[in-house]
């Protein structure tokens, strides 16, 4: 489950989060979609802790993510993938989504593979 809170971050005098709040439940799917520019990355990074934020709160299966950015121990690392741009050309669509899984949280294939009740 992820819970976000009014996030705000901005860049200078840019405003690139506006407020932005969000639940997510174990098992949904989201979908973030929007023009170029319009803060989709920047709010990954954030959930992701490879961004600082500037205001609100991030809660990720209950813990809160509130140590400095790229800190190894924070516990929402692990939780939440940042994919890459461009999948990995010599891999099926199925080893992208499951590569994460398997390296970060050591996970066999077979329970990569098995969706989380």
């Amino acid at each position: 489950m992820i819970d976000v809170t009014d996030l705000h971050k901005w860049f200078g005098d840019h405003h690139v989060l506006r407020g932005i709040t969000l639940h997510v439940d174990r098992g949904d799917v989201l979908v973030i979609i929007g023009p170029s520019g319009s803060g989709k990355t920047t709010l990954l990074r954030c959930l992701n802790r490879l961004e600082e934020y500037d205001k609100g709160t991030i809660h990720i299966e209950g813990r809160t993510s509130g140590l400095p950015p790229r800190y190894p121990s924070d516990p929402c690392r692990n939780r939440v993938r940042l994919p890459e741009d461009q999948p990995v050309s010599h891999m099926t669509a199925l080893e992208n989504l499951i590569e994460a899984p398997m390296l970060v949280r050591k996970r066999s294939r077979v329970e990569a593979e098995t969706p989380s009740p």
